[in-house]
């Protein structure tokens, strides 16, 4: 192999490895849904009274690497403004939930 098509296999390959992260990433958030719907059936939440859901990845660092710690998930209501946190691990289990601004959950903390 000639040094140029080494250079191009790397970066294939390196295109190819991101590219399949971001997919991994983004199709674990999908699947997170079905734990944020069965904390808001633990919770009792009117789904009427939900104006969006959003799915959000929460990483830190380590070392010189982004890592993936968990997914947060912000339900925002109609009625209120503010949301519900419902804070989950990599795996999609939930870890708990809070609630931010003038919205408030019976039986969650808030914040």
């Amino acid at each position: 192999m000639t040094c140029l098509m080494k250079s191009v296999f790397i970066i294939l390959v390196c295109i190819l490895v991101v590219a399949s992260t971001a997919f991994a990433d983004g199709s674990r958030r999908g699947n997170c849904s079905a734990s944020v719907e069965a904390e808001l059936d633990r919770l009792n939440v009117n789904r009427s009274n939900i104006a969006s859901i959003s799915i959000s990845r929460r990483t830190r660092t380590q070392g010189e690497n982004e890592v993936t710690d968990g997914y947060d998930a912000w339900v925002r209501f109609k009625s209120c403004k503010g949301a519900l946190i419902v804070q989950m691990r990599t795996s999609c289990r939930v870890r708990g939930s809070y609630s931010r601004g003038e919205c408030r959950v019976d039986g969650v903390k808030h914040w």
